[in-house]
């Protein structure tokens, strides 16, 4: 059996690629396109990154829930301290 060892990583190389020329080929102002290239393909090499390491990894289920539920954790106390303010 033949493996090709980060073939996975050169493929989410060309999707982010693929995605900034796309969002620079849209007729968006400087400031969105900006943004959205950073936010939104910067989140999803990020999260598509830790899911592999997470799932290559054997102690999976931990580095899956753990940073879930602390982002859950997190959300709650943002959401309690704007409404105290």
């Amino acid at each position: 059996m033949t493996t090709y060892e980060g073939t996975g990583l050169e493929l989410l190389a060309a999707e982010f690629a693929a995605l900034l020329g796309f969002l620079g080929s849209l007729t968006l102002p400087k400031d969105v396109a900006l943004l959205a290239g950073t936010a939104f393909v910067g989140a999803y090499t990020t999260f598509s990154g830790w899911m592999r390491e997470a799932l290559e990894s054997p102690r999976s289920a931990l580095l899956l829930a753990a940073p879930l539920l602390l982002g859950l954790l997190a959300v709650w106390a943002g959401r309690a301290l704007g409404r105290l303010l």
